[in-house]
């Protein structure tokens, strides 16, 4: 099936002014606005594409936000495709429409909203090759030593491009990606995703082949869980790669990363669901899973007042209860102020060893 892609023109519409401020793109889970722009926009279709038309509001230092609760919808009034055997607007309720590619080509998709008129040039290509990217890669390097846990879930980026290059992406119609063997592996989406897709390592197998269209495959080594495994926890570092967990500033989310690692130094995917992380202390921080948006392992932490954030993590049979601090006197990148403040095991574990990381806080899964 076809892929749609969507930029901006620059035409009015009859009896509405025209704005220039209105943006469009699409939602991903938790909220988060994706593929937002002005002038040209990626809106992920195979079949059919979900684009929501609103107005971001502007950021103090410049740009513009981006989370759903900054943002101002602008309520659709009418929708009309120029050419309905290249793209046919399915539906549009609130501030949001659904669109269907019909055939390769390109057709203009003129909106009446309560925030004027805009239209969007469409265009509907065939995908021609698949990227796939994991978080990880982007934290640890692409030559890092990476496997997949036996029986987990990995969530994967996927980035679909027609014959020019052009971003594209979809639902509603079969994936563009093969795995070998052919049942080591079940492909899923969440509705509406245009991004992502989830590996679920269903059958014992050593190794898994990812191969996408048109691009380069993929094999990962397939290790079984052990209780020799270390679980820790790190920050995102904005600026790239991974840190240690530090104090949170107020309002501010940060990304936080459970992982995980064999004995030997090797990083495992697959953890969705296996490990969560919740607040201990709701009056001071929250925390979210930020899974359907990241990847697997990944959560938002936000700090809401002053004080000491408790974090507890579960991963596996292992709990760890981290302390960040929060607020005025919580200064960034001030590592020594987190500690890891317990480290509590199964009860049938009791006589084992735990190996704890401080900062970061690192516990081996016993």
């Amino acid at each position: 099936m076809a892929l749609v892609q969507v930029t901006a023109c620059g035409s009015t519409g009859p009896n509405t002014p025209e704005s220039s401020t209105l943006y469009i793109g699409h939602r991903v889970g938790g909220g988060r606005v994706t593929g937002a722009s002005l002038e040209e926009v990626s809106v992920s279709t195979r079949m059919y594409a979900d684009l929501e038309l609103f107005e971001p509001v502007a950021l103090e230092g410049g740009g513009y936000a981006r989370d759903a609760d900054e943002i101002s919808p602008a309520i659709i009034q009418s929708a009309l495709s120029s050419d309905e055997t290249v793209v046919r607007v399915d539906s549009f309720r609130g501030s949001y429409a659904k669109i269907e590619g019909m055939r390769p080509g390109t057709a203009e998709v003129s909106f009446v909203t309560n925030r004027g008129h805009r239209t969007f040039e469409v265009h509907v290509a065939e995908p021609a090759q698949v990227e796939l990217r994991h978080y990880v890669w982007d934290l640890i390097g692409d030559e890092a030593d990476v496997a997949f846990s036996q029986n987990g879930i990995a969530r994967f980026e996927m980035v679909r491009r027609d014959m020019a290059h052009r971003i594209l992406g979809g639902y509603g119609a079969a994936l563009p990606l093969h795995v070998d063997p052919p049942r080591a592996a079940r492909l899923s989406i969440r509705d509406g995703d245009v991004e992502h897709v989830n590996i679920h390592l269903e059958q014992e197998t050593e190794t898994v082949t990812l191969r996408p269209l048109g691009g380069s495959p993929v094999t990962f080594p397939i290790i079984a869980p052990s209780d020799d495994d270390v679980w820790g926890v790190s920050a995102v570092n904005p600026e790239g790669g991974e840190m240690d967990l530090g104090p949170l500033t107020i309002d501010r989310p940060t990304l936080v990363t459970v992982w995980s690692r064999t004995a030997s130094g090797t990083r495992l995917l697959g953890l969705m669901g296996r490990a969560t992380l919740v607040s201990a202390s709701p009056e001071v921080c929250e925390a979210e899973s930020d899974e359907d948006v990241h990847g697997d392992g990944v959560f938002r932490v936000r700090g809401i007042a002053d004080g000491e954030c408790l974090l507890e993590v579960q991963a596996g049979v292992a709990t760890l209860n981290v302390s960040v601090p929060v607020g005025v006197g919580a200064a960034a990148g001030d590592t020594d102020a987190v500690e890891a403040v317990e480290v509590a095991q199964d009860d049938t574990q009791d006589d084992t060893q735990d190996e704890t990381r401080e900062n970061s806080g690192s516990v081996t899964d016993s």
